[in-house]
């Protein structure tokens, strides 16, 4: 992990230029998901902003693994895009892509039967965390900044969900009672300025529907080089890394 962190984020390249009209090749591609190695690099270092192109990988990989773990909590994370679109204001909600993300889910991973439904948020830079807690039958939202900034856009998110959710059939889940006020839990929060999405992903992760376990000792970069890690080294990566870089690095 540590020498393929060195070489592929931390060392510095010449790439070639591209001709034009020609596209950046992906570097990591698992399932419809891909980033190309200057992304991957640039958002992979440490101090950097996590880009949607990484937390989209991470995301994908994240609901792999669930189908195969034996944790007693099932979990499911929607895409970069769906959270976004959930998360405008209602009056201009439209449910149309949100629905068929939606629908996919259920068909393919039976959510209704799931723990706990997390969503991600970007806002200028900023993650947060949403959650439909199935299992506790109430909305969570973390924000390893709690400023209160994205609260709004919380809320959107749980009140856009709640109409997709109750117009698709295969989602069996009564969210009427689910209150759009979450409850104020104690969780983990960044010292920094630059490691939010990083905080992102451990949520997911370490919440278990009731609390969330303490990874405060665990070093950010640690996660960095993880995620890194197992994204370039991901059996489901239908492309190979290392001709990639090859390919594009200048002589």
């Amino acid at each position: 992990m540590e020498a393929m962190y060195q070489y592929y984020v931390m060392k510095r390249y010449k790439m070639k230029k591209m001709k034009r009209g020609e596209i950046e090749p992906p570097f990591i591609r698992v399932g419809d998901f891909h980033i190309t190695y200057p992304n991957f690099q640039k958002s992979l270092k440490p101090r950097a902003q996590i880009c949607n192109e990484v937390m989209s990988l991470f995301i994908e990989t994240f609901n792999i693994e669930q189908l195969s773990s034996l944790k007693k909590q099932k979990k499911f994370a929607f895409s970069v895009l769906m959270s976004l679109q959930l998360s405008v204001h209602p009056e201009v909600f439209d449910p149309s892509v949100c629905a068929r993300e939606l629908r996919k889910a259920c068909q393919n991973f039976q959510i209704s039967g799931f723990d706990l439904l997390f969503f991600t948020i970007v806002r200028d830079g900023h993650w947060i965390v949403c959650v439909v807690n199935l299992l506790h039958k109430e909305f969570n939202m973390f924000d390893s900044l709690d400023d209160g900034k994205l609260d709004v856009a919380a809320r959107n998110l749980f009140i856009n969900f709640k109409r997709i959710a109750t117009e698709e059939s295969d989602f069996i889940v009564d969210l009427s009672s689910f209150k759009t006020d979450w409850p104020v839990l104690d969780y983990p929060q960044q010292s920094t300025h630059f490691d939010c999405g990083l905080f992102s992903t451990m949520y997911l992760e370490n919440f278990d529907g009731q609390m969330m376990k303490d990874f405060k000792k665990q070093n950010m970069l640690d996660v960095r080089k993880t995620i890194a890690s197992k994204l370039f080294f991901h059996p489901l990566n239908k492309v190979f890394p290392a001709d990639v870089h090859k390919a594009i690095i200048a002589a």
